[in-house]
C-alpha cells in the first residue's frame, strides 16, 4: 500500500489535469463553431447561420472586422474592382494586411439580387494544407447564354481564421468547410509535455522491464534444466510434474 497509494495519487492528478485541458479545448471549439455568419437565401434575404452549419456552395456576406468562417472564393466587395484587405495573423503570424481581389467577372455583383443571378459551377482542387496556393475554375453561364471559364487563384481565396479589415463588406462563395479548410489541415495535435525527469524515468522503466523479463526467462529455463536432469536425484524436493502441464508450469514460473 505504501507504493500503490502515492502512485494512485499521481495518476489521478495527471488524469484530472489532462481532462481539464481537454474540456477547455472542447469548450473553445464549441464557442468558435457557434459563431454566426450571414448566409444568402433563395429569396434574397440573409439568415444568421452558425459556422458549423455553413455548407459548400453557400454565399456568405462578411462585415468589416469579422473572422472568416470557412474557405471562401471572393466574389465581390464594397471596394472598387472587388478589392478587400485581410489579416492572417491566426494563420501565419503576419500582422501586415494582405490584399485580395475578386475576378472581374464577379466583382460587379454588389447586391443580393445580382449574386443570386450568378449561374455556374466551381471546379476546385482537393483540400490541402497549402496556405499560399489555390487552383480552381468557375464555369459561369453569362446572361447572354455563353459559357465562360474564369480561373480562380490564391488572390481570390479567403481562408478560415483570417479577419476582414478596412473593408465594409464582402461576398464569398464557400468552397471548403470544417476539417477540409486549410486552417484545419495545418492543425496538429497538442504536444504531450514531458519533463527531462519523466523521460529519464520512462527509459529506466523500460530498461528494468526488459531486465526483469530476461532474468525471468533465464531462471525459468534454468529451473527446467535442473528439473529435467536432477529431479530423480533430488527426491526430497517432492517435485512431481505431469507431462501435459509442462507448458502451463513454464508460464507460471515466468510470472512468479
Amino acid at each position: 500500500y505504501t507504493t500503490i497509494g502515492p502512485l494512485a495519487v499521481v495518476l489521478l492528478a495527471s488524469a484530472f489535469k489532462e481532462a481539464q485541458e481537454d474540456l477547455k479545448r472542447h469548450q473553445s471549439d464549441s464557442e468558435l463553431n457557434a459563431r454566426q455568419a450571414e448566409v444568402l437565401q433563395d429569396d434574397g434575404t440573409f439568415r444568421n447561420v452558425r459556422w458549423r452549419d455553413i455548407r459548400v456552395g453557400d454565399v456568405v456576406r462578411l462585415p468589416s472586422d469579422s473572422f472568416i468562417p470557412a474557405d471562401l472564393i471572393l466574389l465581390s466587395s464594397s471596394e472598387p474592382e472587388g478589392l478587400c484587405y485581410i489579416e492572417t495573423a491566426n494563420l501565419d503570424g503576419e500582422t501586415n494586411l494582405k490584399i485580395k481581389q475578386a475576378s472581374t467577372h464577379t466583382s460587379h455583383l454588389v447586391t443580393p439580387g445580382a449574386v443570386l443571378g450568378l449561374r455556374g459551377t466551381l471546379r476546385s482542387e482537393q483540400p490541402n494544407n497549402s496556405l499560399y496556393t489555390y487552383e480552381g475554375t468557375l464555369d459561369l453561364q453569362l446572361p447572354s447564354g455563353v459559357p465562360k471559364q474564369v480561373p480562380v487563384g490564391p488572390d481570390q481565396i479567403l481562408l478560415r481564421g483570417a479577419q476582414l479589415r478596412n473593408t465594409p463588406w464582402v461576398y464569398g462563395l464557400t468552397v471548403f468547410t470544417g476539417h477540409e479548410t486549410k486552417l484545419m489541415r495545418n492543425a496538429t495535435a497538442a504536444p504531450i509535455k514531458r519533463t527531462a525527469v519523466e523521460r529519464q524515468v520512462n527509459v529506466q522503466i523500460v530498461f528494468l522491464f526488459i531486465l526483469l523479463l530476461v532474468l525471468s526467462l533465464a531462471s525459468t529455463i534454468g529451473a527446467g534444466i535442473r528439473s529435467w536432469f536432477f529431479d530423480s536425484k533430488h527426491w526430497y524436493l517432492l517435485s512431481v510434474e505431469i507431462v501435459g502441464n509442462k507448458a502451463k508450469s513454464f508460464v507460471e514460473d515466468i510470472l512468479t
